[in-house]
């Protein structure tokens, strides 16, 4: 039996996640804007900053879920005869968008940061050394756009399964 205040938590969730989500939809829709009246270093200095604040709101999002809705839900985890339940799944999701926001966090932006710290800091780069900082800038750049689209289209995965789980709630209490 779920905890009457569950439906409360799973609200948080909701809120905290959908938040994240159209904030990350209005950075990207508006980006395209963002670079086509600013200088592009400009716009992506500025386009980065937003991303760090992003990726802070994500741990934010996605750890206030599974801490709001997912972890009761497993602490009150009964010996469910399936393998796979839709409790077991979000809490999957959640817990593969913490990884990804791991990796954006911790790998992805610092090593963003040095490559670009270091194309500034140069006063001239032999070509060789130009052209290899520019390649991993840009490789770093499509796995972190690949890393905040994944979490984007987790965030709607999991908002949709707030619902089903709130009916599955209901028809467990209707029983």
């Amino acid at each position: 039996m779920m905890h009457p205040r569950q439906i409360l938590w799973d609200r948080l969730s909701f809120t905290l996640l959908a938040l994240w989500l159209g904030m990350s939809l209005g950075f990207a829709l508006s980006s395209p804007i963002l670079f086509s009246y600013l200088p592009r270093a400009t716009a992506g200095a500025l386009a980065g900053r937003i991303v760090e604040r992003l990726d802070l709101l994500a741990w934010i999002a996605f750890g206030g879920g599974w801490l709001l809705s997912g972890l009761p839900r497993w602490m009150r985890h009964t010996k469910d005869s399936l393998p796979v339940t839709s409790d077991k799944l979000w809490n999957f999701a959640i817990l593969t968008a913490l990884i990804f926001c791991l990796g954006s966090s911790f790998i992805l932006t610092p090593k963003l940061d040095s490559t670009m710290t270091a194309l500034t800091a140069l006063p001239s780069p032999t070509e060789s050394y130009l052209s290899e900082l520019t390649q991993t800038r840009d490789q770093v750049h499509r796995f972190s756009v690949q890393f905040f689209a994944i979490r984007m289209v987790l965030a709607g995965a999991l908002l949709w399964g707030l619902t089903r789980l709130q009916k599955d709630l209901a028809s467990s209490r209707d029983n």
